[in-house]
C-alpha cells in the first residue's frame, strides 16, 4: 500500500497499534523487575499552517491526522538525556521518559504516565491520545546471559499544535528534545558509538588482578562499536539545576553529540519497522564489533552464519506481521465457505439419520401393536373363563372381545379407536423424537455441545463458525517482534568467543615469533 505522504504513513501505524497493540511479556522466572517507558509524539505546525486558537482538539487518531495544519506539520519524537550519576548503567544516555515499576502501580502503563509525570512533568494521559505499545523486551546483561528485567514501551500523540511545558526532575534528567521523526530515517545521521567494554570480559577477575586484566583487555581489543544514530532536535530544554548542566563547557566540548543507541535504539528500531514508507529501518542498523582489526575479522567470520539466519528470521516475522493487515479477509471467506459445507453435510447427514430412525421407528410401532393384540387376546380369554358361559357367552366375549380391542387405549384405560389411533400417532411422534434425541446426543456430544434450557436437544456449535461470526474487537493484541533482539539472538556470545580467539591467536603468534627468534640466535651462536 502506498502513502502519498509520511503522515499518511504515520496514521496508519499509530492507528494499528491503537487497534492490535502488542502483548505484554511475562517475567522471567526469577526477575519481577518491570520497566515502562512512553514514546511521545507530537506535530510542529508549519508557520504558514496556523490552526485557529478556538479550533477544537481531535478526539481520535483519524480525526487528527484530517486536520490541514498536522498535514503540513513536522511530526517529532520526545527524547530525553538523562543526569550523569556514578553506578547508574543509562548514566548520561539518550533515553525515553519512563522508569521502574514500583509495588503501588497497578500495572506497566500506570508505572509509564507515573514516570514521565516525574521526570519531565508531561501528563500524556491527559493532553494526548494512546497509540498502544511496542513490543516489551527482556533487557539483558552479561553478553545477553543474564536477564535483568522487561521493558514495556508506549506510545502516545499529543494534539495541541503548541509544545507542552514540561518541568525537568534535575537528579533524573539533564534535558529533553524533540526530534523530527525523518531524520530517524536518514542515513546522514547514521554514525557509531563506542564504549570500553573490558569491565564486561573481565567480570571473572575481582581486585588488582581483575585492575590488571581490564587494563590489558582495553589495550589488546580496543573499543566496542555499537550502531547509533545522530540527534538533530528542533527545540530543547534543559535542567539548569542539575550538576552536569555547565559539564561540556567546563571541559571545552561544546558540542556534545546526541546519540541515539543501545537500548532505546532498539525501540525506535521497533517504530521505524511499522513505517517502511519512510525509509530503511534496519539497513540502516550496524552489528556491534570491535575497533581491533583482527578481532573484527574473527567477529565476522565467526557469526556469518548466525547473522544470516537472524535476518532471515526478521523477514519471515515482517511477513507473519504484514499477514492480519491483507490476508484476513480473504481467510474469513475461506473458513465462511467452509462453515457453509460443514453445515450443508451436517444437514444432509442429519436428514439420513432421521430417515434411518423412522423406519426403525415404524418396526417397532409394528412390534408393539402385534404384542398389544397378544397381551388383548390372553385378557379376552381370562374375560370368557370368568362369565362361564361356553356357547353363548363364547359369542358374547367375541363381540366384547372384539369391543375390548376397540376400546383399550395404550394406558391401559378403555377407551374409543379413534383414540386409539391419536394417541398412537403421538406416542410415535414422542418416541420418535426421544430416539432422534437420544441419538443426537450420543453421536454429537462434545467440547462444542450446548444444551438448551428446558430442552434435552443439544444445540450444537460448530467452531469455525463461531470464529466467524465473532469480529476482531478493538485493541486486540497482536504478536510483534523485536527486530534488534531477534538479530542479537546468540550474536553476543560469539563475540565473547571471538574477542577470546583472537587474543589466543596473537599469544600463538606473539610465541611462535619469540620462538622463532630464540631458535635463530641460538643457531647464530653456535655457528659462532
Amino acid at each position: 500500500m502506498a502513502f502519498e505522504n509520511p503522515h499518511s504513513a504515520l496514521c496508519a501505524a499509530l492507528v494499528e497499534l491503537r487497534n492490535h497493540p502488542c502483548s505484554s511479556t511475562p517475567s522471567p522466572p526469577g526477575v519481577p523487575k518491570r520497566a515502562s517507558l512512553t514514546f511521545v509524539l507530537r506535530v510542529q505546525p508549519n508557520p504558514a499552517f496556523l490552526p485557529a486558537a478556538d479550533a477544537p482538539a481531535a478526539t481520535s487518531i483519524e480525526e487528527f491526522f484530517e486536520l490541514p495544519w498536522v498535514q503540513h506539520g513536522e511530526p517529532e519524537v520526545l527524547f530525553i538525556k538523562r543526569a550523569a550519576r556514578p553506578g547508574d548503567r543509562w548514566s548520561a544516555h539518550v533515553a525515553f521518559p519512563g522508569g521502574r515499576r514500583d509495588p503501588e502501580d497497578a500495572g506497566d502503563l500506570e508505572a509509564a504516565l507515573r514516570e514521565t509525570i516525574e521526570e519531565v512533568g508531561l501528563d500524556v494521559q491527559r493532553l494526548g491520545l494512546p497509540c498502544g505499545k511496542l513490543p516489551d523486551r527482556v533487557v539483558r546483561t552479561s553478553w545477553g546471559t543474564v536477564p535483568l528485567m522487561v521493558l514495556c514501551p508506549f506510545v502516545y500523540l499529543l494534539t495541541s499544535p503548541d509544545a507542552p511545558s514540561m518541568h525537568l526532575q534535575p537528579t533524573e534528567v539533564a534535558s529533553v528534545h524533540w526530534v523530527p521523526l525523518r531524520l530517524l530515517f536518514s542515513p546522514t545521521f547514521s554514525t557509531v558509538e563506542r564504549c570500553d567494554v573490558s569491565d564486561r570480559l573481565a567480570t571473572r577477575f575481582k581486585g588488582p588482578v581483575g585492575t590488571a586484566v581490564r587494563h590489558c583487555l582495553r589495550l589488546a581489543v580496543g573499543f566496542m562499536e555499537f550502531s547509533a544514530i545522530r540527534l538533530w532536535p528542533s527545540k530543547s530544554i534543559y535542567s539548569t539545576f542539575g550538576k552536569d548542566y555547565l559539564v561540556g563547557a567546563e571541559t571545552g566540548k561544546w558540542e556534545t553529540p546526541l546519540l541515539l543507541w543501545g537500548l532505546s535504539l532498539a525501540v525506535v528500531q521497533d517504530f521505524k519497522e511499522m513505517l517502511p514508507q519512510m525509509g530503511p529501518a534496519l539497513e540502516m542498523w550496524n552489528w556491534p564489533t570491535f575497533t581491533a582489526v583482527d578481532v573484527r575479522l574473527v567477529t565476522a567470520l565467526l557469526t556469518r552464519g548466525l547473522r544470516q539466519r537472524n535476518v532471515e528470521a526478521v523477514k519471515q516475522g515482517r511477513i507473519a506481521m504484514a499477514m492480519p493487515l491483507d490476508i484476513i479477509s480473504d481467510e474469513a471467506e475461506v473458513l465462511e465457505q467452509t462453515g457453509a459445507e460443514e453445515v450443508e453435510n451436517a444437514e444432509v447427514e442429519q436428514s439420513g439419520s432421521e430417515e434411518e430412525e423412522d423406519a426403525e421407528v415404524v418396526e417397532q410401532t409394528g412390534s408393539e401393536e402385534e404384542e398389544n393384540a397378544e397381551v388383548m387376546e390372553e385378557e379376552n380369554a381370562e374375560v370368557i373363563e370368568e362369565t362361564g358361559s361356553e356357547e353363548e357367552g363364547s359369542e358374547g366375549s367375541e363381540e366384547s372381545g372384539v369391543m375390548k380391542v376397540g376400546q383399550v387405549g395404550t394406558d391401559g384405560n378403555l377407551s374409543d379407536t379413534s383414540e386409539l389411533s391419536d394417541k398412537t400417532d403421538t406416542s410415535t411422534d414422542s418416541s420418535r423424537s426421544a430416539e432422534s434425541a437420544v441419538e443426537v446426543q450420543h453421536d454429537t456430544m462434545d467440547e462444542s455441545t450446548v444444551f438448551v434450557e428446558g430442552s434435552q436437544i443439544p444445540a450444537l456449535v460448530t467452531d469455525t463458525v463461531t470464529i466467524v461470526d465473532r469480529e476482531p474487537t478493538p485493541k486486540q493484541t497482536r504478536e510483534r517482534i523485536a527486530s534488534v533482539d531477534v538479530l542479537l539472538d546468540g550474536y553476543y556470545s560469539r563475540v565473547n568467543k571471538a574477542v577470546y580467539i583472537a587474543l589466543f591467536g596473537r599469544f600463538a603468534v606473539f610465541s611462535a615469533i619469540i620462538g622463532t627468534a630464540a631458535y635463530r640466535y641460538s643457531k647464530f651462536r653456535n655457528f659462532r
